[in-house]
């Protein structure tokens, strides 16, 4: 169906032009026209290891279950938001999810 919208489809509305996008933020996530959510795991992936990182830099001044708290609210908590939405993704984004995971049980596993 996309292939018999015109080119550069155009909508009036109250003197203004919309116009597509290639993607929009709704609610936190990113939608791109086919629903693969791939710039939206993108975000969040990056998003994720940028806390990891900055956990695992201090990992030392805190024990087990204070890691798997900080762990579990700052970057488990901003992966799994929405994730019933974007359920259906490729495995690519499914792997890339897997490796916040990963990451994360090495850090308090200090591995």
């Amino acid at each position: 169906m996309l292939n018999r919208l015109p080119q550069n489809p155009s909508v009036p509305f109250f003197g203004a032009t919309l116009k597509p996008v290639a993607s929009a933020k709704d609610l936190g996530v990113i939608l791109d026209p086919h629903l693969t959510y791939d710039h939206h795991i993108s975000k969040t992936v990056s998003s994720c290891f940028s806390k990891l990182y900055q956990i695992d830099r201090v990992k030392k001044s805190f024990d087990k279950e204070t890691l798997k708290l900080l762990i579990t609210t700052l970057v488990f908590s901003k992966m799994l938001y929405c994730s019933t939405v974007w359920s259906r993704t490729l495995t690519q984004n499914i792997n890339k999810l897997q490796s916040i995971q990963n990451f994360a049980s090495k850090i308090v596993m200090n591995s």
